[in-house]
């Protein structure tokens, strides 16, 4: 994602959709300062949606 903005806005997007499992909220990937959450989809593919300010 181009702005962590943008991750957090995708977030609150798809946390509602029907047959979405979030696997974790946005959160700090090991120590940062990359930021990413994970979602598994209803046809079966585990989506991570990043954002690493680096």
């Amino acid at each position: 994602m181009p702005t962590e903005d943008a991750l957090n806005d995708a977030f609150a997007k798809i946390k509602d959709w029907p047959d979405i499992n979030i696997e974790c909220s946005p959160e700090f990937s090991g120590a940062g300062p990359k930021v990413h959450f994970f979602i598994n989809e209803p046809g079966g593919n585990r989506l991570e949606f990043a954002y690493d300010p680096r």
